[in-house]
């Protein structure tokens, strides 16, 4: 094997790897949508008093937590159609690269950055109903 194709197949096999690591990731957002419905079910549970306040809040809750299922929703279903299609995308492109003795090129980099910002805005929308949950219950109960 000459060296470009050497330097593909370790391109190639280092982003396999990465797709591997990403499709072994699954746990982390069922974990974070169980507790997000388990804040929902803790945060109905109050609903007798009524104050104007308290219901304001307990919207906002809803609404972010909601938000941070929707969240993490999107980028589970994403990466697993993103793994789908990078490999394939890879499959065909390292057919090609063989037979021209290229280097395969990073297919994953904007659909990473895109599955980040995702996160990140799910991450912060459940520490934001957390802390609505929190704050509705200090005001229904004091």
């Amino acid at each position: 094997m000459n060296s470009s194709c050497q330097d593909m197949w370790e391109t190639y096999s280092i982003e396999i790897e990465k797709l591997e690591i990403l499709r072994t990731q699954w746990y982390k957002h069922i974990t974070l949508l169980v507790s997000s419905l388990f804040g929902i079910l803790i945060s109905l549970s109050p609903l007798v008093n009524e104050e104007r306040s308290s219901v304001i809040i307990f919207v906002i809750a809803l609404t972010l937590l909601g938000l941070t299922i929707l969240c993490f929703l999107l980028k589970l279903f994403g990466q697993i159609l993103t793994i789908k299609k990078a490999i394939l995308r890879y499959h065909d492109e390292a057919s090609e690269a063989i037979k021209k003795g290229k280097l395969l090129p990073n297919v994953l980099v904007e659909e990473s950055k895109l599955f980040i910002r995702v996160e990140y805005f799910g991450y912060l929308t459940f520490l934001g109903s957390i802390f609505m949950l929190i704050l509705f219950l200090w005001l229904t109960y004091l």
